[in-house]
């Protein structure tokens, strides 16, 4: 369970940062 936690938690990380690369990138275009 707290494994479970702690992988949820680390997959938001890299899904918040892989948003943000995202808009960086579509900033970046224009």
């Amino acid at each position: 369970m707290i494994y479970s936690v702690f992988h949820s938690a680390e997959v938001q990380k890299l899904w918040v940062l892989g948003k943000r690369q995202q808009a960086k990138g579509k900033r970046e275009e224009k």
